[in-house]
């Protein structure tokens, strides 16, 4: 619990989701020693995105993040967000380098370490941007290394409660179309993910992708597509479906095979894809 220590935490708010552990016991017991530490009752299963949810609407600070409970941030963690969000008043979002720690010690970098935005002649260019991170599937930073004015919350972005995987890079793709992220601290980690094998990325399928993929329609508008965010679409379904195909060969045979028959019809596509799988996955109401 060393960020609840550090001066600049104002607050740490622990949501139990319904677990089955002595997890609730521990959090109550932080919440006795540490004054910051506070526990946001929950009576029912939320998954991942009602409990981010519900400590959101529960925050007291102008700036929120999150951390995932297997997961630690490291001493640096808020540095270069603080710095970016004193100087620039317009920055409403911040993401960082971190790095994914497997089994048997080995440790992997995750997300993009390139401030590629430096590119773009006018830094004010939100759709170039977007568009830029949309097409080359950039991972910029994580749930543990995104910071966030609690403004962007306050105007109705949160997570998406249909989705229990994938709802993290629906929430980024959307606040991407409508904020730039900053870059913060790229050079180091400030956060450690912990993979060990029932992280909700490994139960990925066609079918949670194509979920995640609807709701994000959805909750866009499936008028309001563009060009590159239908291909980007496509693009997620032909890796979806070719990703478990052992063959190499075989596996970009299928791929290219998908992207290119439906590149031909994909607005017709899309509109099928959408209403097919609104009807099939009951997501006509949210909850």
């Amino acid at each position: 619990m060393s960020a609840c220590l550090l001066e600049e935490v104002l607050e740490v708010l622990l949501v139990d989701d319904l677990s089955t552990d002595n997890s609730l016991a521990v959090a109550e017991g932080l919440s006795s020693e540490f004054k910051k530490v506070k526990v946001i009752p929950n009576l029912k299963k939320r998954y991942a995105a009602g409990c981010r949810n519900l400590a959101i609407k529960e925050a007291k600070g102008q700036l929120i993040a999150f951390l995932d409970a297997d997961d630690w941030y490291f001493p640096r963690r808020f540095i270069k967000d603080i710095e970016i969000f004193s100087s620039n008043p317009r920055a409403k979002i911040t993401y960082s380098y971190s790095e994914i720690h497997l089994k048997y010690e080995k440790i992997l970098p995750f997300g993009e370490r390139s401030p590629f935005f430096k590119y773009f002649k006018d830094e004010d260019d939100a759709w170039g941007i977007y568009s830029y991170v949309i097409k080359n599937d950039l991972v910029l930073g994580n749930v543990n290394t995104i910071t966030v004015r609690v403004e962007v919350f306050n105007n109705g972005f949160l997570w998406d409660e249909r989705l229990v995987i994938h709802e993290d890079t629906e929430f980024w793709w959307r606040l991407s179309r409508k904020f730039r992220f900053y870059p913060a601290e790229l050079n180091k980690p400030v956060s450690a993910l912990r993979n060990h094998g029932n992280n909700s990325s490994s139960r990925s399928s066609f079918k949670t992708k194509a979920l995640f993929l609807i709701v994000w329609i959805d909750n866009l508008g499936l008028g309001n597509l563009k060009d590159f965010e239908k291909e980007a679409i496509v693009y997620q379904l032909a890796r979806s479906i070719s990703n478990p195909i052992r063959n190499n060969f075989i596996r970009k045979s299928v791929f290219h095979a998908f992207r290119i028959t439906v590149d031909f019809i994909d607005s017709i596509f899309i509109v099928w894809f959408y209403k097919w799988g609104m009807k099939r996955y009951n997501l006509l109401e949210k909850e």
